[in-house]
């Protein structure tokens, strides 16, 4: 199938340009003593290559154990605007991450739901690391907020948006948008799709809406609230 032919093919792209990066910069080093602002730039870009390694290998496995059916959840009650306001702080500081522009939103009072803290760090990373991707360079709207008996997450970006047929098959493993011959955006099909099976290990489910092409995308994670919350 081309879409997994095309998967191999993004993936040793993505292992090969962070692990060239590196080399280099090594090299670099042992060849001269740089100044200390250049020395400290280039292990800021050696740290943010291998965070994106660490990141691709994490949800390749992450995939790995869900196809399989040994990935192993513990949804512990927690306060969800506080956890996401904590990820995104953490994810700006990552050098792996693009320089994005995040507008956050939480409760001013706790927003009690049950979720894998682990889990939900990596599908707020995955969403983000695609509206980086697709969302231009304009800012993302992050948004906490209680919706009837759910708590939900909304990502929302101003990029290339998404046609009506696309707004299912974005969460197929190994889809992206765009033709598979011509495509310019970096990834490999995975982010979303884990995205989504990780939140349904959660109990919760993910959306994405989108006015159409050229009009951004808001993708929604909803969770379920902790039953004191519900009552």
């Amino acid at each position: 199938m081309r879409q997994q032919a095309n998967f191999l093919s993004a993936v040793t792209h993505e292992l090969k340009s962070p692990l060239a990066s590196i080399r280099l910069f090594i090299e670099t080093l042992e060849l001269r003593d740089p100044p200390p602002e250049k020395r400290a730039r280039y292990l800021a870009n050696m740290r943010g290559d291998v965070d994106r390694l660490d990141s691709l290998v994490n949800n390749i496995l992450a995939v790995a154990r869900l196809d399989s059916g040994r990935f192993v959840v513990h949804a512990d009650r927690a306060d969800l605007g506080r956890d996401v306001a904590d990820v995104v702080e953490a994810l700006g500081k990552d050098a792996s991450q693009r320089r994005l522009s995040v507008d956050l939103a939480v409760p001013a009072e706790p927003l009690l739901a049950r979720y894998d803290l682990g889990v939900l760090k990596t599908v707020l990373r995955n969403l983000l690391d695609n509206a980086a991707k697709y969302g231009g360079n304009q800012p993302v709207h992050v948004t906490v907020a209680r919706q009837g008996a759910c708590a939900a997450i909304e990502v929302r970006d101003q990029g290339i948006g998404l046609a009506a047929e696309e707004r299912e098959k974005i969460f197929e493993k190994f889809y992206r948008v765009g033709e598979e011959m011509v495509r310019q955006a970096e990834g490999t099909g995975l982010g979303l799709y884990l995205a989504r099976e990780l939140v349904r290990q959660l109990g919760g489910s993910i959306t994405a809406e989108s006015p159409g092409v050229g009009k951004g995308s808001t993708f929604r994670v909803t969770l379920p609230l902790d039953r004191e919350v519900r009552a």
